[in-house]
């Protein structure tokens, strides 16, 4: 698969008829920080544009990009000038990747990486950890750990971390909470503006407590027995049941006494 840089630069107008109408780009206005900050810094990334027989033109990233480039051309701040990275001949599947690479590579945060990782694992191009690792020019290694790492996490979350508004580890906490109370989080988010860990910890404090006194009232324990243990896992009691099968009633006896004498 070809490289970014290896496509030519050129100058368009914004108003170019090439260029997709602003009416038609799906996404928020930029801020009014962002197009000052193109005004005075100028577009330091072009933004790309691809083509192809069926498709004709069309705009792989940089929608934010062009928005404000435009709104400052309108407001007299701007030349209207557009830097545009163009990929002849690229299908539309091959403009979203290199919008996935692009995007990971200008953010130079690996939450940014997980995201394009995540969107070409869901994408029926790319089949295999190490397909990816090289268009993302990184290690199969830490495509395969960033996925082990914020699978579980819902893609609200991880967005949120990308605008500072969540901590990394809160989202990777949120991850480990169940469907109903990752939707809670989300509400709460949205309500109050933030989130975080004391308010993770508190919801999952809720949910072991809760999960407890309904396992302990089904199992008979609605008092404390001496201090003792009143939970065991599933291997010490295969354990036992191994002795049993096997005919090591005596053995078994002792292994289950000694269970039953252990303190919590």
């Amino acid at each position: 698969m070809a490289k970014l840089n290896d496509f030519v630069v050129d100058v368009w107008d914004c108003i170019d008829p090439r260029l997709p109408k602003t009416e038609d780009i799906m996404r928020e206005p930029p801020e009014s920080s962002f197009v000052m900050n193109i005004v005075e810094h100028g577009q330091l990334q072009p933004i790309m544009m691809c083509h192809n027989d069926t498709d004709g033109w069309f705009l792989a990233f940089g929608r934010r990009r062009l928005l404000a480039i435009r709104q400052a051309f309108e407001n007299q701040l701007h030349d209207g000038k557009v830097y545009v990275r163009i990929g002849e001949g690229l299908s539309k599947n091959d403009g979203n990747t290199f919008a996935l690479v692009e995007n990971a590579q200008r953010s130079g945060n690996p939450i940014s990486d997980y995201l394009a990782i995540r969107e070409m694992l869901f994408s029926k191009e790319f089949k295999s950890y190490e397909e990816i690792a090289k268009v993302l020019n990184v290690s199969k290694a830490y495509v395969k750990q960033a996925d082990e790492k914020y699978a579980h996490v819902p893609q609200w979350a991880l967005e949120a971390v990308i605008e500072g508004i969540v901590a990394q580890g809160v989202a990777i906490q949120i991850g480990k909470l169940s469907t109903p109370k990752q939707k809670e989080a989300k509400a709460l988010l949205k309500k109050d503006g933030k989130i975080t860990g004391g308010t993770i910890a508190n919801m999952r404090r809720v949910i072991l407590q809760d999960t407890t006194s309904k396992v302990t009232v089904m199992a008979g324990f609605d008092t404390a027995s001496n201090g003792k243990r009143q939970f065991f896992n599933r291997d010490e009691l295969i354990e036992i049941q191994e002795l049993l099968a096997g005919g090591k009633t005596a053995a078994a006896k002792k292994a289950l006494k000694e269970l039953l004498d252990q303190k919590e």
